[in-house]
């Protein structure tokens, strides 16, 4: 390790790597750069730990994409080329720049999470063949009530949790909540019922639509339980997390091979995309799938659905000042309950929590001496030796333990 002058690295586990230096090994470790006025970070680490920030570049990419898929007639070819042919060789050098020892240690997790990802966006395209616009739009507020139910029942998310478990839903925090919850879900039905779109439909395309609720649901809750909160224990773990890239690495080809898959039925005429919406598929579906990720470890994943509802609104306004597209009083009706919606679970977030308080992802971890938040930079490639690592993290939490013991703290599990 490099040690500059003025500078002071707290290592981790230290004993761990002398035990394993005497064997003629040498281990990179992460290490927390921390000065006498605490960490120093970045204006790219700062802006990686802002959940707005993080928010509007989910947003813009939306705009983007939507704005290639918006005259695209072949639209799963276009999702073949853009996230299979393109986006997967687009993304493997920043996934694996960081260590393979992640991919290998959640793999499993990687691949239902890829897996969720592609069955959610897939279904969703598919069950638009069998319903009309106006049922879509109003099944859209599904996304919402299965996340808050997924995530609950997971404990993927505390207020949720003491909600549905311990029947404490009557405190002011989560009555307004579920209210809040409610009132976006009312919004797409107001549009949906006031509008003059057509509510066609069959069972089929209902059932498909209620599954990519349900894909969606547990895909977000999974990025939450993978990813956990963004705390400073959670990155000295004995196996890091795997980077937002990794992920995508593992997602964008799966939603490129089962758009393929659907092909046959849906487009069994081939037709080669242009050039630019290709592009623009493979770039911005991967930033939407890493700001996601980003922001539903920031928050949590109703935040995330609640975000995702929203952000229709700005879609619709987008497209109705560039290209003068009209509003209809239905919509105007609806966003407008939408953004109330939005405010209250605002507002819910703020009050004081009580109650459960869930330890989730806090994995065994080493004792820092600064408080402040260690958060590695998913754009920053890093080699950890995973043997080395898991070694020198288990010493220091045993010794965590104990000193944990001395000072009547609960100590992390082992």
């Amino acid at each position: 390790l490099k040690c500059a002058a003025s500078r002071q690295f707290f290592i981790c586990g230290l004993n761990g790597l002398a035990a394993q230096s005497g064997a003629g090994r040498m281990a990179r470790l992460d290490v927390l750069d921390v000065n006498e006025h605490g960490r120093k970070r970045g204006p790219l680490a700062w802006m990686w730990a802002q959940w707005w920030l993080i928010t509007l570049g989910w947003w813009a990419c939306s705009i983007m994409i939507i704005e290639a898929l918006k005259n695209a007639h072949n639209k799963l070819w276009l999702s073949v080329f853009g996230n299979l042919i393109v986006g997967w060789p687009l993304v493997a050098p920043l996934a694996l720049c960081h260590s393979c020892d992640r991919i290998r240690y959640h793999m499993e997790k990687l691949l239902l999470v890829a897996l969720l990802g592609g069955v959610e966006m897939n279904l969703g395209n598919l069950s638009l063949y069998h319903i009309g616009p106006a049922l879509g739009t109003a099944m859209n507020g599904f996304n919402i009530v299965f996340t808050f139910l997924v995530a609950s029942l997971l404990g993927a998310d505390d207020a949720g949790y003491t909600c549905v478990t311990s029947l404490q839903c009557f405190s002011c925090r989560n009555v307004l909540l579920l209210f809040a919850m409610w009132t976006l879900v009312a919004g797409g039905l107001v549009t949906a019922l006031l509008g003059n779109d057509s509510w066609d439909s069959t069972s089929t395309g209902v059932v498909l639509k209620l599954l990519s609720s349900m894909a969606y649901a547990f895909r977000v809750t999974f990025i939450k339980l993978l990813f956990g909160n963004n705390e400073p224990e959670v990155h000295k773990v004995a196996v890091p997390r795997p980077s937002k890239f990794q992920l995508a690495f593992f997602a964008n080809p799966m939603v490129g091979l089962i758009a393929l898959g659907l092909t046959p039925v849906c487009e069994p005429t081939f037709v080669m995309p242009a050039a630019l919406p290709i592009a623009v598929v493979a770039g911005c579906g991967t930033l939407i799938l890493v700001f996601e990720s980003r922001l539903t470890e920031l928050t949590s994943p109703l935040t995330v659905a609640v975000l995702a509802a929203a952000h229709n609104i700005l879609i619709v306004l987008w497209f109705h000042f560039k290209d003068n597209e009209a509003l209809s009083t239905a919509q105007i009706i609806g966003f407008g309950i939408t953004t109330l919606g939005s405010l209250l679970y605002l507002l819910s977030k703020n009050l004081p929590e009580r109650g459960y308080s869930s330890d989730k992802w806090r994995f065994p971890t080493c004792e820092s001496s600064s408080s402040d938040e260690s958060e590695e930079s998913d754009f920053e490639c890093n080699d950890v030796d995973l043997e080395s690592s898991t070694a020198s993290n288990f010493s220091c939490s045993a010794a965590s333990s104990a000193a944990s013991g001395v000072a009547g703290r609960r100590a992390p599990p082992p």
